[in-house]
């Protein structure tokens, strides 16, 4: 009996761990304008380095783990574009995520589920914006827990000017 309850015990406090343990993350949408890296000329890209920062305390939590207040399953960021110089020349916004780390390393990148919400944008407008959606995959097992609970996720944003 006595053991039945020691490892109740421990599955409770790994549980809240994972509940608990993610570094925190702005829920909230930031915008974000880039003119001193504006768009010109087809072909060109810009290299965004993106560290989601945190106002509000919230945590981001694999998907289902949400239960708690100040807990979120994604954090969305929306970048403006200043692409006023390629207006009416058919060219076509792409975005892609890449070097994507937790804390110094790149061994557990693939926890970390980057969306570019609509990756090919047909430039109409004189600011074009990217959304990209961050969400955290559940780690299998509790070396992987431990080595990215509490760390950053940072990643660099690649948005190319296409014809």
């Amino acid at each position: 009996m006595r053991k039945i309850y020691s490892i109740m015990v421990v599955l409770t406090i790994i549980a809240g761990s994972i509940a608990f343990g993610f570094k925190a993350f702005d829920d909230h949408q930031s915008t974000q304008r880039i003119s001193e890296n504006k768009l010109s000329y087809k072909n060109q890209s810009i290299i965004l380095n993106v560290t989601p920062s945190t106002s509000t305390n919230e945590k981001l939590v694999p998907e289902g783990y949400a239960i708690f207040k100040g807990q979120t399953e994604v954090v969305t960021l929306t970048y403006s574009i200043d692409v006023s110089e390629l207006k009416n020349q058919n060219i076509t916004l792409t975005a892609e995520a890449l070097n994507i780390q937790i804390g110094d390393s790149d061994l557990y990148s693939n926890l970390v589920s980057i969306t570019i919400v609509e990756n090919h944008i047909e430039i109409d407008e004189d600011l074009e914006k990217i959304t990209v959606e961050v969400r955290l995959i559940e780690p299998e097992d509790e070396e992987a827990f431990h080595a990215i609970s509490g760390k950053n996720i940072t990643f660099q944003l690649r948005i190319v000017a296409r014809q």
